[in-house]
């Protein structure tokens, strides 16, 4: 679950408000990953923006650092 946790993204408003209460309830137990946050941030706003042009780039990066395209 950790390793899960470290990739998730809040910020984006996709992940369910309960999901997201309990993991701010435990702050500072799981590093999130900031590079990975930055780049599905990216992808988040280009997609909000209709903007898909070079998104397959910062999905692959983000999959790469997760070691899961899914």
């Amino acid at each position: 679950m950790r390793d899960a946790v470290r990739y998730l993204n809040l910020d984006t408003g996709l992940v369910p408000e309960e999901l997201a209460s309990k993991v701010q309830e435990c702050p500072g137990i799981v590093p999130l990953d900031e590079e990975h946050k930055a780049l599905t941030d990216y992808v988040y706003g280009s997609l909000r923006k209709n903007g898909i042009e070079d998104l397959s780039d910062y999905v692959l990066r983000a999959a790469s650092l997760r070691r899961f395209l899914g």
